[in-house]
């Protein structure tokens, strides 16, 4: 099953070489190359990103806060179903549970992980891993120097390869210089029983609902955050938007958060 994924990866990598693309999303031009595009499963975000995050790239996803973590992992485990072959996933931290970051297209028998002592050592794996697998996620445990992310996201451009960066919680209120394609932020946001459920008085919880912020796009022109609120699938990848959040302020979205909190909590 890994040799059919690897050489469907391998196929789509020659593609990319002459121009061409193979599966997901294609849109606009760079040095005459299509870049691939990535889903978000929502026609909505696809639009704001020009038809779908680029996949030849390298992209930052930020938690929020501490609750925002899983959501995190999910996001990057989203983006990454969706690049044909094996996927390197290195990281520093050992309370990893494969099956939880199974999606339709990726089970965890794709995905090689790679538990590394230090920063050095994890960026040194991400940067041996490019050029041989197609899909690349990083959990590095502190910010990453603008020179690393800068290495990382030319070797994704010029090996046509998806490159993640999942950072742990705490949330940050400041953001350094990044190369990055693209910076994302989430937080989590209280869910609402469905509509079926409100009208039959049973109890239960409705989907799970996100704060999905864009705070960078590289090229985009973007002269501030833009945000969703969205609902994530059961059990399915994408998500559906809720509202859209880009005339808001942040502090009033964190704000009605906390408000559901306290109701929750009362």
């Amino acid at each position: 099953m890994l040799h059919d994924e690897r050489l469907r990866w391998l196929r789509g990598r020659v593609a990319a070489i002459e121009g061409g693309g193979e599966g997901g999303h294609e849109g606009g031009h760079e040095g005459g190359r299509r870049a691939r595009r990535l889903s978000l499963g929502c026609a909505a975000l696809d639009a704001a990103l020009d038809g779908g995050l680029e996949a030849g790239a390298l992209h930052e996803i930020y938690p929020a806060d501490a609750r925002a973590h899983a959501a995190t992992l999910w996001f990057a485990a989203m983006l990454a179903a969706q690049i044909p072959g094996p996927i390197l996933w290195c990281t520093g931290h050992r309370d990893m549970f494969p099956p939880g970051q199974s999606l339709p297209g990726m089970g965890a028998e794709r995905i090689i992980y790679a538990h590394t002592s230090g920063l050095a050592a994890l960026l040194s794996s991400m940067e041996e891993g490019l050029g041989a697998v197609g899909c690349i996620v990083g959990e590095p445990g502190r910010d990453l120097p603008m020179a690393a992310t800068r290495r990382l996201q030319l070797g994704a451009v010029r090996q046509a390869a998806l490159v993640l960066l999942v950072y742990r919680p705490p949330g940050r209120e400041a953001f350094g210089p990044t190369a990055a394609s693209s910076r994302w932020q989430l937080g989590v946001m209280p869910s609402v029983p469905s509509e079926a459920r409100a009208l039959s008085g049973s109890a239960g919880l409705g989907r799970r609902r996100l704060r999905l912020d864009l705070l960078r796009l590289r090229g985009s022109g973007m002269v501030g955050p833009q945000g969703w609120m969205v609902e994530m699938g059961n059990g399915t990848a994408g998500f559906a938007v809720v509202a859209d959040l880009a005339d808001r302020s942040v502090a009033a979205i964190a704000g009605q958060e906390r408000g559901g909190e306290r109701r929750h909590a009362g």
